[in-house]
Order: C-alpha cells, then sequence, then structure tokens
C-alpha cells in the first residue's frame, strides 16, 4: 500500500483530495439533464470505481508488505457487510440531503441535517452507553 511519507505529501494529497471533490458539481452543470440528487448515484459508482481500480493498482506496487488482496482475505465477512451498510447509508443521506437543496436550498438543509443527524446521533449514544447523564445530554 502507498502511503504519503511526509508531511507535505500527505498535505499535497488532501489538497488534490478537495479539489477533486468539488469538481462533480462543476461536472453535473454540463452533464445530460439529471436531476440533482440522482446524479450522486454516478458519483458514487465513479468513486467506487476508481477506489477499486486504485486499490488493484497501486495496492500491489510494495511486494515486502500485505497487498490489498491479502487484506481482504484477511478482513472478516462481517466486517465487509457492516462498511458497505455504511456506504450504503452515507450515499443516502448524501441524496436526502442533495434533494432537500434543490427544494429548500442549502441555507436550510443544512442546519436541518445536521441537527437531526446530531438528535440520532446523541440518542443512539445514550441507548448505546447509558452511564451518561441523562440530565446533561437531553
Amino acid at each position: 500500500m502507498l502511503l504519503p511519507a511526509t508531511y507535505l505529501s500527505g498535505l499535497l494529497l488532501m489538497v488534490l483530495a478537495l479539489v477533486c471533490t468539488g469538481t462533480w458539481t462543476n461536472l453535473y452543470k454540463t452533464a445530460l439533464p439529471y436531476r440533482y440528487e440522482l446524479f450522486n448515484f454516478d458519483l458514487a459508482i465513479g468513486v467506487v470505481l476508481l477506489a477499486v481500480i486504485a486499490a488493484l493498482a497501486l495496492g500491489t506496487v510494495q511486494s515486502g508488505e500485505l497487498t490489498v488482496e491479502d487484506n481482504i482475505l484477511v478482513t472478516g465477512y462481517r466486517l465487509m457487510a457492516w462498511a458497505l451498510a455504511a456506504g450504503f447509508v452515507f450515499n443516502l443521506g448524501n441524496v436526502i440531503l442533495l434533494s432537500a437543496i434543490s427544494v429548500g436550498g442549502i441555507s436550510i438543509a443544512f442546519p436541518v441535517a445536521f441537527g437531526i443527524g446530531l438528535t440520532i446521533d446523541a440518542i443512539l449514544d445514550f441507548f448505546s452507553n447509558p452511564r451518561l447523564n441523562p440530565l446533561l445530554l437531553f
């Protein structure tokens, strides 16, 4: 697996990832007339395909370390299922957020989505760890 060796290379890779993340909205403007929130499906499929290609191509460069195939064989099926479920929930949340942006605007959709997410997270955290103080939490 390739990892950035210096702080500068890691920082440059983060800036590159930020630039690439912002380009999908500009690509939407030049694409066929898709609905805004459904264009996220194409983004998700493209990200998964690119991640698989990059993992298979760059994950076997250093032969002294474990390759991507070795890591997949070591990982349990339950952890892979959790990762797939988390990706599905994350992309479903993105589609819902983008549909709210297209209906109500970004200034309404982000605070509402953030507030709902924070509330659900606090409730789930309380029930998974009941030793917290409910008075301070709620």
